[in-house]
Parts: structure tokens; C-alpha cells; sequence
């Protein structure tokens, strides 16, 4: 059973996920009691991303040998991966009891934590790791995201740039350090982590997507437009880049392409609630109310809490001279927003055009 075995693992070793399992299989034939090769077989399944098999695996090696730390951390991420958060977190809390100095296991109950917006709990689990481990870039790289959630911008900079002096060409510490700069407003930093990332790795698409983004609000929208641009070049089903392609468009008066953009971003992500309420716009501006209309009913059916959707369908009602409409458009807008200046203004139009229609009878 160990010839069997060893082959197992030397085919996961070469990636060739499939022909380990059936090894393993072959191991456990021989000897259904051999935990080991069903928790390497769960670990094969994991790669093939075939969470559920991999974790009835996982949950044989642990029968067989309870104190099987590689089978309830194994497990822990199978359930990670499959969004089971709370029960992969207790899997990880059971490897750590039989083994505290496992530091991957920390990562992953970090990662655990972080994606239950439990930010500080998971700052523990990597600050954690790294006594461990003080070389450990992975967890300075966690621990800079998890940092970054709870708006401790400067530390969350120090985790990525811990990094960095890690291993100088890590993109996504560029990436995470760029985000947080540009969160701070320091747009050329910024520009300079986004640079570093495109240097490194020409073909990362997040790279060109935060620049473009960066460059938005440094009014370059041209140059903007090319990084968004580049982003749907290397990654076609990125709804964020059409998105905000579609914002510069908009904002350089070319609607029917900014429609366009949006309609794809809508097309990839039909939950874009921003997307339908600014194709509204640009449909309003080329004089399309009521597919306009259409888009902010749309817009609200997603997000009823969003002030701009409202007060835009009260513009088109206004430009439709349906004023009475158009003001309870505004006065909701103005009840999620009291300080919302366009449904301040636009209710005060609305009023006006509703006394001058009254008059005229």
C-alpha cells in the first residue's frame, strides 16, 4: 500500500490531481484503514476545486485519526472555499489545540475571519503567524487587507511595504498598497504601487484597472480610458472596468458608448444598481425618457436606499412637464438625502413648472 501511496503523492507533486486519487484509491484498497492517503486524496480534490468530496475525505482521515492536524486544517479550507465560514473557522480552532505552531492554519482562520468581516479577530490570526514566522509574506499581506477593512489606512501601508521588503516584485502588495493610497487621496503614490505592478507583471488586469481608476480622480479621463480600456483586453468578464469605462465616456459626452459600456457591465453583473441608474442618465441626456425611466425603476428595484436614482427619474418627469411626479421623486430622494443639492434643486424646478401649469389653466 505504501508503493501505492508514494505514488499518490508524487503525481500531486507534479499536479496531476486525478492520477494521484487514483492511486490513493488504490492505497485504500489495500488497507481502508490508511488515513493518510484519505486525507491527500481530500487534499487532490481540493485542487480539482471539488470541495465536497474533498471534505468526505477529509472526514475519514479524521475518523480514522482524530488527532490528524493536515485533516482538519485540509478540511477547514475545503469549507472556506465552499463559504461554510463559521464551520471552517471550528475545523481550524481544532487544529490549532492539537498543533498551536501550525502557522498556515492561522493564516486560513485569518482569511476565515476576514470574510466574516470580523477584521480584528483576524489581525490576531496573522499577527500570529508572523510570531511564528517574522519571513511570513503571506500573513503581512492578510493582515494589511484585514487593516485596510478597518480603515487603519498607515499600518495597513507598513503590512504591504513588509512585504515588499519580502520579495520586491509581489504584485498584489502593490496592488493592496495602491488601493489604500488612493483611499488616503495620495494619487501619485498611488500611481507610482500601480506602475511597479504593470512593471512586474504587464498581464495583471488589476494593475491597469486600479490605474485607470486612480487616474479618474486626477481628472485624466482620456488617459483613464485607455487603462480601462487594456483591463477588458486581458479580462473581457470584468464588469468594473465596462463600469467605469462607461463613467468616462459619460463624463467626456459621449453617451451612446458610455451605454454601451454600461449595458456589457450590466450584461456580466445584471446587480449593478449604479449601472442601470447611470445608463439612465446618458439615455436622459440623448432625450430617451422612457427607456431612462425603465433604467431608474431598475436601478431602485436594487438598491431602494439609493437618493440618485430617485432624483434622476424626478428629472425625466420634469423634462416630461409630469411635475406632481417628479416632486415625489425628489421629496424621497430628499428623505434618504436631505442635503442631496440636484433633488434639492430639481424639486424646487418641479414646484416652479407646477405653479406655471396651474396658471396657464
Amino acid at each position: 500500500s505504501d508503493v501505492y501511496y508514494n505514488k499518490g503523492n508524487a503525481f500531486i507533486g507534479i499536479e496531476q490531481f486525478q492520477k494521484s486519487i487514483y492511486y490513493f484509491d488504490k492505497t485504500i484498497e489495500l488497507d481502508p484503514r490508511y488515513a493518510r492517503a484519505y486525507c491527500n486524496k481530500g487534499v487532490a480534490y481540493n485542487f480539482l476545486e471539488q470541495f465536497p468530496l474533498a471534505v468526505e475525505s477529509f472526514e475519514r482521515a479524521i475518523e480514522l485519526d482524530p488527532c490528524s492536524v493536515k485533516a482538519y486544517g485540509n478540511k477547514g479550507k475545503s469549507m472556506l472555499l465552499l463559504g461554510q465560514l463559521k464551520k471552517a473557522i471550528q475545523c481550524f480552532d481544532k487544529a490549532i489545540e492539537l498543533n498551536p505552531q501550525d502557522i498556515e492554519v492561522y493564516i486560513s482562520k485569518g482569511l476565515a475571519l476576514h470574510d466574516l468581516d470580523q477584521f480584528q479577530e483576524a489581525v490576531k490570526c496573522f499577527d500570529k503567524a508572523i510570531d511564528l514566522n517574522p519571513q511570513c509574506s503571506e500573513a503581512y499581506f492578510n493582515r494589511g487587507d484585514s487593516l485596510f477593512s478597518l480603515e487603519q489606512f498607515q499600518v495597513a501601508i507598513d503590512s504591504y511595504d513588509l512585504v515588499i521588503a519580502l520579495d520586491p516584485q509581489d504584485i498584489n502588495a502593490y496592488l493592496g498598497k495602491g488601493e489604500v493610497l488612493l483611499n488616503l487621496e495620495k494619487f501619485q503614490d498611488a500611481l507610482e504601487c500601480y506602475d511597479k505592478a504593470i512593471a512586474f507583471s504587464p498581464e495583471t488586469a488589476e494593475a491597469y484597472f486600479g490605474k485607470g481608476f486612480t487616474l479618474v480622480y486626477l481628472e485624466k479621463h482620456r488617459q483613464a480610458l485607455e487603462y480601462f480600456e487594456k483591463t477588458i483586453e486581458l479580462d473581457p468578464h470584468n464588469d468594473r472596468a465596462y463600469f467605469n469605462k462607461g463613467k468616462v465616456l459619460q463624463d467626456l459626452g459621449q453617451n451612446p458608448q458610455a451605454i454601451e459600456s454600461y449595458d456589457k457591465a450590466i450584461e456580466l453583473d445584471s446587480q449593478i444598481s449604479e449601472a442601470y441608474c447611470n445608463k439612465g442618465v446618458a439615455l436622459n441626456d440623448l432625450g430617451r425618457c422612457d427607456d431612462a425611466l425603465e433604467c431608474f425603476e431598475n436601478s431602485i428595484k436594487l438598491d431602494p436606499q439609493n437618493p440618485d436614482a430617485y432624483s434622476n427619474k424626478g428629472e425625466v418627469f420634469v423634462a416630461l412637464g409630469k411635475f406632481r411626479q417628479a416632486i415625489k421623486c425628489f421629496d424621497k430622494a430628499l428623505s434618504l438625502d436631505p442635503q442631496h443639492s440636484d433633488a434639492q434643486y430639481g424639486k424646487e424646478e418641479a414646484q416652479q413648472g407646477l405653479r406655471e401649469s396651474q396658471r396657464a389653466i
